[in-house]
């Protein structure tokens, strides 16, 4: 993996240009817009009383707008994005699909449209969504989404990323809250074979159910116990894998993404949930309709990315 400051000298040198570029055609599809729409809201004003024609003035005026910031900022992401992810090794495997957990078609055709497209055997037998609410490293959903599937190549194993929100909704709700909104992490050790562990983070407002068949451990490290309930089949194998190390790198990854971590082992997988509550890989916001980027977001996303490959290494150890 690349340095930070050679990462960020690359970012400023290729992005930096490009979205000038893209700032003049934006501005110019925006005045382009509003040549046509101003003129259509002086002639509604004069020809119907004030109260009636508030409204359509107010959507010409702002959605023609709207629509021309979502529309760049969407062009900006898919020909900028390609080039950052390749600076970090990152390979994007699929793109955003909706499902929900009743069964619908959809998932009729999948169950678990998250699961990785066609390929190869490297992308394929990663657990759905669905055996991850059931194991208790999701809260229970009632909808989800997953919106971008990665793979962090050259990682020191192999590394995955699956971008999910998940969504519940009682009888009593009028509309769904988000439950679970970040990262899904799988980093696979085919040399090893986890009795099932699992890790959930105290500070979490949603949390899963573990099943009902295993240990709660308590551990020797007051501030960490205070910070996970760890529940497993196997006693010995769960201190074993709490090391002091690894300990410090999970808070590491806790502090740089400001989210609450869950953790599961499981036969040859080590699967960090992140509820962030937010995109990960949205570089590019939108200020009064007009796309803007700044460096720190970049900064940021080289962290997160760099916490999981020092986190990696600890697992080869053991």
């Amino acid at each position: 993996m690349i340095d930070k400051q050679t990462f960020i000298q690359q970012i400023e040198a290729k992005v930096t240009p490009e979205l000038q570029k893209y700032k003049k055609k934006h501005l110019s599809a925006l005045i382009a817009l509003y040549c046509i729409c101003i003129p259509l809201a002086l002639l509604i004003l004069t020809s119907s009383t004030l109260s009636k024609s508030s409204d359509s003035i107010v959507y010409l005026l702002l959605i023609p707008g709207a629509l021309c910031g979502l529309y760049f900022k969407k062009n900006i992401k898919r020909n900028l994005s390609p080039f950052i992810y390749r600076q970090l090794n990152l390979i994007q495997l699929s793109d955003s699909v909706w499902h929900n957990s009743n069964r619908s078609f959809i998932q009729k055709m999948t169950d678990d449209m998250d699961q990785p497209p066609d390929g190869a055997s490297a992308r394929a037998a990663l657990p759905t969504t669905k055996s991850l609410e059931q194991e208790g490293l999701l809260p229970n959903y009632t909808r989800i989404s997953v919106d971008d599937f990665f793979q962090v190549n050259e990682a020191p194993l192999p590394l995955y990323m699956r971008e999910t929100n998940a969504e519940k909704q009682s009888l009593f709700e009028k509309h769904p809250h988000t439950v679970f909104h970040g990262p899904i992490v799988f980093i696979k050790q085919e040399s090893k074979n986890y009795r099932f562990t699992l890790l959930q983070a105290s500070s979490a407002n949603y949390k899963g159910d573990p099943p009902k068949n295993l240990q709660k451990i308590l551990l020797e490290d007051p501030d960490f116990q205070k910070e996970y309930q760890v529940y497993s089949e196997d006693q010995i194998q769960a201190r074993v894998i709490l090391s002091p190390a690894f300990m410090e790198r999970l808070k590491r990854i806790r502090d740089v993404y400001h989210a609450p971590v869950h953790v599961l082992f499981k036969n040859n997988l080590v699967i960090l949930a992140i509820n962030t509550g937010k995109d990960m890989f949205e570089f590019v916001q939108s200020h009064f309709f007009i796309p803007k980027y700044d460096l720190s977001n970049f900064e940021k996303f080289y962290d997160e990315i760099k916490a999981l490959t020092d986190f990696i290494e600890v697992l080869k150890l053991k």
